[in-house]
This record gives structure tokens, C-alpha cells and sequence, in this order.
């Protein structure tokens, strides 16, 4: 019987039962329950099984703790498997690449997304178990990992494979070379007793870099200071900090306290108690660890041969060696010193109408640049915020970057992610449609997220043996807040500019097409990483990306102002050569102490700082400790590297992108000649291959010496009266050629810079009165009617009638102004001039099929203003003798402010898919495009801007015309070429042509390869082609790419149109000759290699430097190199004269030195074929030498008889190979 707890008495029978029975439904209960939540499991199961997974995506997301530990397991097990196949080759055997390099190739190909798939979870999970064990997992593979780079067994047949030279390909030779590098950086090709005092090494080196980064982050030390010492700090800062007994208020030493006061406390001597105390963070204890930290890493470096930290370091970076790096920072900090010098001058006078002849300390360096700031600029950074929403933001990235770099972006909705806050994105390639790779997007902050905005590679791209490729996916982390309200988020400034940033390095990861996952990805040099994403920050401060990614939050339709853009983008070069001069310090510092031994740092840096602080000593009693973290762990002897990085963004942007920030043949240049190698290639030969040229500092050094340009330009905060008259100050306020308004000066860009369904933003209707010319009218024989009114807005008439109205307010529109009188009209115009941008917003926001009716008369007002007589204007000459016309203003139409209105009108009109193709081309005929083709010798670059984004939707919509288009096209060109050598939009149809071109189906018609032939490479004889050349290599490159048996007569092509006196222009052949070569198969050089050699070796010793330079570039080229190599026997007798030649006599140290680098490549290629043709060079010498002496001497003779019979004076008759029938008299 069972007993009821506490009481001895027996249950009765009844109760017995019921209680079994209650237990029976208890039971029953409990499976109901698993039944249920079974049933939930699998219900969830089948839902994520329903979720698409990413096409060629092997990242796993959303995996438990458990599945996270086995698959590190698995990656493990698999990796020892193929590292214990490669040792097991044997090296008496045959040594290859499939056998070797390939496997090992392959397995970090495969198993870095599985990696990520394990280590990512601990960056974006909410839950314990998953953090822990992602860290447990990270934890497992590091330790392989760091096992594998110290296998002696695999070291040893890679080594046999290396030694062998047989190499696939440039790209797997680079590879191989680094493997090679990491086993022997690990101590693999040092002796036993070397690796173990190595390691210790390492060991000690991580123990002291811990202990200095703890020392730092554990310093509690606080300043007590009274309210009046603290003036100047906001109240709202005051209440965040705590208090002492004596009512006095606690700084800390955090960065953020010291921060606030240097920035804004008032009192001098708090400034500097502040600053001194932070300057003494660990005090001797780290200044003594730094001292030992920078000696063991001086050791460790010698123990793998090299002579010191520094050398070891930067050996594989970019710069190469120290040297060049110290002459990389002299010379920008030389270059900067006076624009700094008059940065400081002006901070000094401040402090001085301030605080009295007191000393200027660097103390005040920040709190002074805020205040000229403030002065300066009439701005609050901190107010921008509320016009910058997220997803405006992030609309306006995407657009400008899929211009740009010829992409397009899909978001997928039922991917598996890990929080509903995360979304997805496939990229295609915009012509070919081909998918480039993914990414997710994790932008708002949560619970145990990481805390920082960076980019996740997950999986890198990579080609295999079998000739599949596997795609790169991205992941950008953020951390912006959500509106608690439910309203998108709004970012800072600082934000914006992140993002770019960031974005930035996706376009980096995705467009990379390297063939090994090691160099794909973000596996570019660590110098050069950051570059692609320091180049998009450029757009940032650009006025018309400013209004296309801006919006007030209330109505996203008003952007910021032209002020406002204006402001930004002088406060980005504010006090920026005195700022940069304080970076130089540091990386300097740094450069030095691991450059050489025991040195004393403190004495160091009591030199270094005045010498670069333009006089300003360094506080008293610092220690250099306090200030250098990174030199202590992390970036040692490479702090350099983010200057570094900024000098080449710089250089890249102010070249290429500055005058057309929207050109998409650019932007694809970059794509495919500095993304897609990717880290296959070195740097140098992606910037050098890029911009045509060595890279410069001049870029950089310009845009930090803007602000003393400027800081006399800048209108001072206006008084209330002066107020009003604001805008017309910012306006006619003189500008720096690199500081100008670029929302005006390149408001052609605005055809791609409206979010599609937005109505018409203020960057149209910004247009004030004071812009309007006036006018005298008689358009197409209509006089300008007095009664000229507005009509009523859309808004105002029921839907059946808006068809009807907006034919009345196309009719009103077909009225032509006379801009010339700026007197006249001024209201008729701006009733026209709105009436336009309600037409345009009406055509946005359309939903309905436009009528025939409607079209005929849009396409009629369309055609009333824009298609007229351009009147020539004196300078157009020029052209056609080639003169460099980019310092001239062009010339701009004055009735831009409506003829923009009606262009984007025209677009809107093309791209809407309320247009009806079928229709539309009755009215959108032969005769209306032959006419808005006349239109691209347009002066105005922002109507060319247009035309060419309106004919490319032409081309796009109208099937029909594209023959007719081309053809029209062609004629242009021809007439261009062989009559006139006059027109200025040649470079905007070669850029449309270069994107028809890339969608050209195969095999290439007849058509187009007539097209090649008489048109694009004819394009080569004028004197202007510096003009369009960019263009127009990109269109010859396409056809070779697309049909590699064109190789031939591409180059036969130029070699026809080879310029003989014009030294610019060779180089321009050069580089395009390099990019053809590349295309080119070996059967097609063979076929051409024979003249095209005769021409090198001409330009080999050109006597124009420049021209012999790039001519030896050629042998940069990896794919160029082993054609030469392969055809070596026909192409060294050619060229080895020349540089014969050059080696001896040439002018030039750099051709020289280039030279003899291709002297020696010949050499150890092929030493008897190399001495062979010495011989006959050297023999051919001594005939030409035997020739010459024989001419000198008849020549002597002549001279001698001449002589003679002057003195009788008798003539001397020379007969010349005279036809027999000739009779000399």
C-alpha cells in the first residue's frame, strides 16, 4: 500500500484508484506535451528547411554549440588527412604541382568557410553555449594551424616542388613562394637549437605585450578638479561624473574624459594637468616593458636573418624595406610643414586673443581646433544626424556603387540568417548578369554582439582544378541604434562615412577574382588592404552624394543644403597637415625603435618632437609609452601603413575619379585591374597598371594643404542682419579647383543620383531667381502669350483628368526662353521651370500606361528645348591641335537651369515602365535620335553626362534602333576621324559603345569586327586621343577579351597608327598595348610578335624617358612575360640591341636601371641563347663601326680633292647612280 508522506494511516481503496488514475493522465499529459513540442521541432525544422540556402555558399549560419565543436572536429581531422598526404609524397619521385600545391590549395579553399562557419557565431550570437563553444572552436583550429605551419615533413616537399621551378602559372608561383615564406618565418629552415630559442622568444613576446596592454587598461588614476576649472564642459558631462568629498569632480584617465576636456574645457591649466597625467599612463613599469619588448623582437628577427624588427616586418609589405618608409614620412612631413605652419599660426593667435601671451602647448591643439572650427564654419556636425536615415543611407551607397562598378544588388528574403535584423544581398555583374558572390548585412547593435564595424570575410573565391569557381560571401558588421520609436535609425556623420568605408571592403571581397583563396578575398598586402575602401570614403563629401544619401528624417524629400555641403566638405581638410604631422610623429617613433637597438626612447622622442611638431616640445615628464599602444602590440614598426594607404586613395581618386565620379568605365577599370587580381599580384604593379604611371604623394600632400588654401575663402558666421544674404555669400565665395561646389560643377550626375519613386529632390528645384537668365521667346512659331500662368498641380484634379493636364502642361513647356537677357521674363520662366519639375515627379510616381496621345506631345517639347544650333566658339580649334584644354572653364549653356529639367524629364520618361516601347518608338524614331546624337558636341559636361545615361536607356528599351544607333555612331566617328578631328562627346559614346560592346553575343558578328576595323582603331590617329583614350582602350580590350583571333589585328592596328613625334601619345599606345597583350593567346603572338618587337626596341630607346620606361614596364606583366619567354628565340635578337644600347648610354637611371633588369631576365632564362645574341650584337657593331669608319674616310677623300682643285680653281663634279640615259652637264 502506498503511504502518504508524514501520516502513518493507510490510503483507502477509493483514493488508491483515483490516484493511479491521476498518475495515468499525468503520464498521458507528459506525452501529449513531447507530442506537441515534437511536433513545434519539426514544424520549425521544415520551416528552415523551406528557407533557400545561398547558391554556392558554404557558410553555415544558425548551427548549435554541439554542431559548432564537431565541425571544428571535422575540419581538424580533414586537414591532418591532406597535410599527411603531401608529407607522404616521395621526394625521389616525381615532384608536382598536382601533387603538392594543388591539395593544399584546395583545402583552404574549401575549409575556410567551415572555419568561419565555427568562429563567426561568438561576433553575432545572443546565446551562451553558442559563444562558448565558437571560442572553444577558434581555440581548437588555432592550435592545429600553428601545428601544421611548423610540419618539417610538409615543409620538406614543398621545398622539393620550389626547387623544381616547373611553376603552373605567375599566380601559382606566388603561391607556392608563400608557403614557402610561412613555413620558413615559423623557423623551418633554421636549426633546432635556433627554432627553440625562437619560440621561447615568441612566447616571452606575447607574456610582455599582455602585461603592457593589462598596465594600461588597469590604471585607475583621477583627477580632482572644481567646477570653475572645468568650465566649459557641457552640464550633461558634469552629471556623468563622479564626485569627492570635498564636492570636487572625478576625471579619469579613460579616453573618452581625457577627450572631452582637451576638446572643450576653457581653463588652460586643466588642460594640461590632464593632458600631462595621460601622457604618464604605466609610468616606468611599460616604459621599461616597451625597452623589452622591442629587444626581443630585434632578437627574434635576427634569428630568422634579418638585422632588425623593422626589416622582418615591413619585408613583406609593400614598402619593402625601412628606408623606404623613412623616406615615405620625410617626405610627406617636408611637404607639409609650411600648410601646417599656417595652422598653427592661426591656432596661436587664438590663444593669444584667448589666454595671453601664454606659451602654446600641445595641450591646446585640440581645444583651439574646435574653437577655429566653430568659428569657421557655420555647422554642427551633431545636427547632421537627423538628415542621414539608415535606409536612405544605404540606399544611396548601393546606387553609387553599383554605377560605379557595374554591379547589381538583389535582396534575398528567405535566406536563413541568424536575427530577424540581418538581411541578404546577391551581386551580379551588371552586363553579363553572371553571380559575383553575397553578403549579409548586420547592422543594429544587441545583446553580447561585437562592437565594432568591420567586414567578415566568410568565404573567399577561389578557382579549383576542375575549373568551378566558388563564389566570395561577406559579412559587414555595424552597430548603429534603433529608433525605439520604430523609425529608421539615424547615423553621425562619423557613421556615414564608416559605412562607405566598410561598404567599401565588401566591393573589395566580392570583386576579387583571384585563383587562390589566400590571395582572394581581402587577402591583398597590408599596406595596400585599406585602399579600395579609403577610395570610397572620397564620395562622402561630395555634394551630390550628399543629397542623394540625405533626407530629413521628418521628409526625406528635403536633403541637406548646398552650404551644408559645402561645409563638409572644407571641414573634412581642417587642420589636417597639423594633424597629419602629429600621425608622422608617431610612426616615425615607432619606424625608428625597430629599426635600431637600444635606443633611448624617451631622449627619442624629446628629439623627434619639435623637429616635427614644427617647435612645440613635447609636455613635460611624458612617457612615450603612454602614448605608442601600437607599437607595443599590434601594428609594431607598421604604423606607417595607414598613411601609407591614405597617400595611394588619395592619388587613385584625384586621377582617376575627381572630374567624373559616376564613370563607370573608370570604376570598371578599377574593378578589373586593381580588385580582381586581388593579393595575386604585387601593389605597385595594380597602381602602376591602373594609372598609367608610377604612383605619387603629390594627391595627398594637395588635399592636406587645402585648408590654408581655403581659410581666406571662408565667409565668417554672419551677423542676424547679415543673415539673409548667406547663401549668396557661400555662393560667389572663390574656390580651390578641388574644393568647388561639385553638386553644380557636376550636376550632370544627377541623371543617376534620384532614388527611383522619390519625387524630383531639392538638387533640381534649388535653383533661385537670381540663377535665371532672362528671356526673349518665339518657339516654334508661338509668341509668348501674356497671359503665361501656372496651371493647376496635379494634386488638384481627379485622376481621369491628369493625362489631360499633363499634355496642357507639356504644351505650356514647348515655350523656348532667350537666357541671354537676364533681364526679362523672370516670372514666365519660373513658372515653366516649376511646371517642369511637376511633370518630372508626375512621370515618377506614374501607375499607369502612358497614352499615345501623351507621348507625341512629350516627345514634341522635348524636342522644342533641347534640340538647337550649338554657336562655335572661338577655342574650338584646339581640339584639333590637340591642346590640353582641362584648365580652361568649358563653356556652360545659361539655360542649363531648365534644360536639366527637361533632360531628366526625357529619362525619367525612358526608364519608366510605364513607357511602352511599342509605342514610343513611333515618336522616339531615327530622326529623333540622329538629333539627340547631334547634341554630344555639346561644350556643357553636364549635358554630355545626360545625353549619354538617356541614350544608353534608348538602347536598352528600343531593340529596334540599336542597329540604327550604331550605325549613327559609326558615322560620327568617321566623319570625326577623317574630316573635321572636331568634337567634344567622343568619350561619352565610346563609354556607351564600351558597355554595348561587353554584351555583344558570340561569335561576334561580321558588323562588329567591321566596326573594330574602321572605326575604333582609326580612332587612334587623331591628335586629341588623350581626350577619349581611356574609353577607347576599354572598347578595344572588350573585342579582344571577347574574340582573342582579333589580338592580331588589334595590334597590327596600332602599329599602323604608331604616333612618331608625339611622346604622350606612345605612352598612351604603350598602356593600351599592355592591356591587349594581356588578352592575347600565344598562337595570335606569334603572328604579330615580329613588327610589334621592331617597335618596342624603338621605344626602348626612345630619348623621351617616360616613353622607354613604360615600354619596360611591359616585362611587369606576368601573361606578357611568358609570351616573351615562350618566343624568346625570335624576340631577343630583336630587342637585345636596344638594350644594349640603353645600358650603356642611356640618360635616364631609372630606364637604366630597368633595363638591365630585363638584361638579366633574357640572361637566366636562356644563358646560351642570351651570349649567342650578344655576339651577333657586338659582331653587328663592329660592321656598323667598319661602315662608318669606310663613309668617313670616302668622305676625307672627297674633302681632299676638293682641295686640291680649289686651289686651281677647277669645278668638282660629283656623279651620283644616275639612270644611263641621264647626261651630266
Amino acid at each position: 500500500m502506498t503511504e502518504i508522506p508524514g501520516n502513518g494511516e493507510k490510503m483507502p481503496r477509493q483514493k488508491r484508484e483515483r490516484s493511479s488514475l491521476l498518475a495515468f493522465g499525468g503520464a498521458a499529459a507528459l506525452l501529449a506535451l513531447a507530442a506537441n513540442l515534437g511536433i513545434t521541432a519539426f514544424n520549425a525544422h521544415m520551416k528552415n528547411k523551406r528557407k533557400k540556402d545561398l547558391q554556392g555558399s558554404k557558410v553555415r549560419v544558425n548551427i548549435s554549440a554541439s554542431e559548432i565543436l564537431k565541425l571544428a572536429d571535422r575540419i581538424i581531422s580533414k586537414s591532418k588527412e591532406v597535410h599527411d598526404a603531401v608529407a607522404s609524397v616521395p621526394l625521389d619521385k616525381v615532384v608536382t604541382f598536382m601533387n603538392v600545391i594543388s591539395p593544399l590549395a584546395e583545402l583552404e579553399a574549401q575549409q575556410f568557410p567551415l572555419v568561419q562557419s565555427c568562429v563567426f557565431p561568438k561576433m553575432v550570437s545572443t546565446s551562451d553555449d553558442v559563444h562558448k563553444a565558437s571560442a572553444e572552436a577558434e581555440r581548437r583550429i588555432d592550435a592545429h594551424v600553428l601545428t601544421c605551419s611548423k610540419r618539417e615533413d610538409v615543409y620538406r616537399v614543398v621545398k622539393a616542388f620550389a626547387a623544381r621551378g616547373e611553376w603552373v602559372n605567375a599566380e601559382a608561383k606566388h603561391y607556392t613562394q608563400a608557403l614557402m615564406r610561412d613555413f620558413e618565418r615559423n623557423g623551418l629552415n633554421l636549426t633546432l637549437t635556433k627554432t627553440e630559442e625562437m619560440q621561447r622568444v615568441r612566447v616571452q613576446i606575447d607574456e610582455l605585450s599582455l602585461r603592457y596592454v593589462q598596465n594600461l587598461n588597469d590604471d585607475s588614476t583621477f583627477l580632482h578638479f572644481t567646477e570653475a576649472e572645468l568650465a566649459g564642459l557641457p552640464p550633461e558631462f558634469l552629471k556623468s561624473l563622479g564626485k569627492v568629498a570635498d564636492g570636487k569632480f572625478m576625471v579619469t584617465l579613460k579616453s573618452h574624459h581625457v577627450a572631452a576636456v582637451l576638446e572643450l574645457c576653457q581653463v588652460g591649466t586643466t588642460r594640461r594637468k590632464v593632458a600631462v597625467a595621460y601622457g604618464r599612463r604605466g609610468g616606468e613599469v611599460n616604459l621599461s616593458i616597451l625597452e623589452d619588448l622591442v629587444q626581443l623582437r630585434h632578437k627574434f628577427a635576427r634569428l630568422l636573418g634579418y638585422a632588425s624588427y623593422a626589416d622582418y616586418a615591413v619585408g613583406l609589405r609593400m614598402a619593402k624595406a625601412p628606408s623606404k618608409v623613412f623616406e615615405f614620412l620625410e617626405d610627406i612631413s617636408n611637404s607639409l610643414t609650411d600648410p601646417a605652419t599656417t595652422e598653427l599660426s592661426m591656432l596661436k593667435d587664438l590663444k593669444r586673443k584667448e589666454e595671453g601671451d601664454h606659451p602654446f602647448g600641445m595641450e591646446d591643439l585640440l581645444y583651439y581646433v574646435k574653437k577655429a572650427e566653430a568659428q569657421q564654419f557655420n555647422m554642427d556636425i551633431g545636427a547632421l544626424k537627423q538628415y542621414f536615415p539608415v535606409n536612405l543611407v544605404l540606399s544611396g551607397v548601393f546606387k553609387i556603387v553599383q554605377d560605379l562598378f557595374g554591379l547589381r544588388f538583389e535582396e534575398l528574403k528567405d535566406s536563413e540568417v541568424w536575427h530577424s535584423d540581418v538581411s541578404v544581398y546577391s551581386v551580379y555583374d551588371l552586363s553579363s548578369g553572371e553571380l559575383l558572390g553575397h553578403f549579409y548585412l548586420d547592422m543594429y547593435t544587441r545583446e553580447r554582439k561585437y562592437n565594432h564595424t568591420c567586414v567578415v570575410a566568410l568565404q573567399n573565391g577561389a578557382s579549383s582544378t576542375n575549373g568551378s569557381r566558388q563564389i566570395p560571401v561577406a559579412l559587414l558588421l555595424s552597430q548603429f541604434q534603433k529608433d525605439a520609436s520604430g523609425q529608421s535609425a539615424l547615423l553621425r556623420f562619423s557613421e556615414v562615412v564608416n559605412l562607405f568605408h566598410e561598404f567599401g571592403h565588401v566591393v573589395q571581397h566580392i570583386c576579387n577574382r583571384a585563383s587562390f583563396a589566400r590571395f582572394s578575398g581581402l587577402g591583398f598586402d597590408p599596406d595596400f588592404v585599406e585602399v579600395p575602401a579609403l577610395v570610397l570614403e572620397n564620395w562622402c563629401y561630395e555634394s551630390f552624394t550628399l543629397k542623394l544619401i540625405s533626407g530629413f528624417h521628418q521628409d526625406i524629400t528635403k536633403p541637406i543644403n548646398d552650404e551644408m555641403c559645402k561645409s563638409i566638405k572644407r571641414w573634412r581638410y581642417s587642420f589636417s597637415a597639423l594633424k597629419m604631422k602629429q600621425e608622422i610623429l608617431y610612426c616615425l617613433f615607432d619606424q625608428i625603435i625597430h629599426s635600431t637597438e637600444n635606443v633611448d626612447m624617451v631622449e627619442l622622442f624629446k628629439h623627434l618632437h619639435p623637429r616635427i611638431m614644427l617647435g612645440l616640445p613635447m609636455l613635460e615628464d611624458v612617457n612615450p609609452a603612454s602614448r605608442f599602444p601600437s607599437s607595443a602590440i599590434g601594428h609594431e614598426a607598421a604604423c606607417y601603413s595607414r598613411i601609407w594607404s591614405e597617400v595611394f586613395a588619395a592619388d587613385i581618386f584625384a586621377s582617376k575619379f575627381h572630374e567624373s565620379y559616376l564613370n563607370q568605365y573608370v570604376g570598371m577599370q578599377f574593378r578589373n585591374k586593381v580588385l580582381a587580381p586581388g593579393g595575386s599580384r604585387e601593389p605597385i604593379e595594380l597602381l602602376t597598371g591602373f594609372l598609367g604611371r608610377e604612383p605619387s604623394i603629390q594627391a595627398f600632400i594637395d588635399s592636406k594643404s587645402q585648408y590654408r588654401l581655403i581659410l581666406n575663402k571662408l565667409p565668417r558666421k554672419s551677423s542676424s542682419k547679415k543673415a539673409e544674404n548667406r547663401d549668396t555669400l557661400y555662393s560667389n565665395a572663390p574656390t580651390n579647383s578641388r574644393s568647388s561646389d561639385l553638386g553644380t560643377s557636376k550636376s550632370g550626375n544627377l541623371t543617376t543620383s534620384f532614388p527611383p519613386g522619390n519625387s524630383v529632390p531639392d538638387a533640381v528645384k534649388s535653383y533661385s531667381n537670381k540663377n535665371v537668365r532672362g528671356a526673349n521667346l518665339k518657339p516654334n512659331g508661338f509668341v509668348l502669350s501674356s497671359s503665361y500662368e501656372a496651371l493647376p498641380g496635379f494634386r488638384d484634379v481627379p485622376n481621369a483628368e491628369k493625362q489631360s493636364l499633363f499634355i496642357k502642361k507639356v504644351s505650356l513647356c514647348c515655350v523656348v526662353f532667350d537666357f541671354t537677357d537676364p533681364t526679362k521674363h523672370l516670372k514666365e520662366k519660373e513658372i515653366k521651370r516649376q511646371t517642369l519639375l511637376e511633370l518630372v515627379d508626375y512621370v515618377t510616381k506614374a501607375n499607369g500606361k502612358f497614352s499615345e496621345a501623351l507621348m507625341q506631345e512629350l516627345v514634341k517639347m522635348v524636342s522644342a528645348n533641347l534640340f538647337r544650333v550649338f554657336t562655335p566658339q572661338p577655342r574650338e580649334n584646339k581640339v584639333a591641335d590637340g591642346f590640353d584644354l582641362e584648365e580652361e572653364e568649358p563653356s556652360m549653356d545659361p539655360a542649363w537651369p531648365h534644360l536639366q529639367v527637361v533632360y531628366e524629364l526625357l529619362l525619367r520618361f525612358v526608364a519608366s515602365p510605364e513607357t511602352d516601347a511599342k509605342l514610343a518608338k513611333r515618336y522616339i524614331d531615327h530622326s529623333f535620335i540622329l538629333k539627340l546624337l547631334d547634341l554630344f558636341d555639346s561644350e556643357d559636361p553636364r549635358e554630355r553626362e545626360y545625353l549619354k545615361t538617356i541614350l544608353h536607356r534608348v538602347y536598352g528599351k528600343f531593340m529596334v534602333h540599336r542597329p540604327f544607333i550604331r550605325k549613327a555612331i559609326n558615322n560620327i566617328f568617321y566623319r570625326f576621324i577623317f574630316e573635321t578631328e572636331k568634337h567634344n562627346g567622343i568619350s561619352e559614346l565610346l563609354e556607351i559603345l564600351g558597355s554595348i560592346i561587353n554584351g555583344f553575343a558570340l561569335p561576334l558578328k561580321e558588323e562588329h569586327k567591321l566596326f573594330l576595323v574602321r572605326a575604333l582603331i582609326p580612332l587612334h590617329k587623331p591628335k586629341c586621343l588623350a581626350m577619349y583614350h581611356q574609353q577607347l582602350s576599354y572598347c578595344i580590350t572588350q573585342f579582344v577579351e571577347k574574340d582573342c583571333k582579333l589580338a592580331d589585328t588589334v595590334i597590327r592596328g596600332l602599329l599602323k597608327y604608331w604616333p612618331i613625334t608625339n611622346s604622350s601619345k606612345e605612352v598612351l599606345f604603350l598602356s593600351e598595348l599592355e592591356e591587349v597583350l594581356e588578352a592575347t593567346q600565344p598562337s595570335e603572338f606569334q603572328r604579330c610578335m615580329v613588327p610589334l618587337f621592331r617597335q618596342i626596341a624603338n621605344c626602348l630607346n626612345s630619348s623621351h624617358f617616360q616613353v622607354a620606361e613604360r615600354a619596360l614596364f611591359l616585362w611587369n606583366n606576368d601573361h606578357i612575360e611568358n609570351l616573351i619567354r615562350q618566343n624568346r628565340k625570335v624576340i631577343l635578337p630583336i630587342i637585345l640591341p636596344a638594350l644594349e644600347k640603353n645600358a650603356r648610354n642611356h640618360w635616364n637611371q631609372a630606364v637604366h636601371s630597368l633595363t638591365l633588369n630585363v638584361r638579366k631576365i633574357f640572361n637566366e632564362l636562356d644563358p646560351e641563347l642570351f651570349k649567342e645574341c650578344l655576339l651577333q650584337v657586338q659582331e653587328d657593331e663592329s660592321k656598323e663601326g667598319e661602315v662608318a669608319a669606310r663613309r668617313e674616310s670616302t668622305w676625307k677623300r672627297l674633302e681632299e680633292v676638293a682641295a686640291k682643285k680649289a686651289a686651281s680653281n677647277e669645278p668638282v663634279l660629283v656623279f651620283g647612280k644616275a639612270p644611263p640615259s641621264t647626261t651630266s652637264l
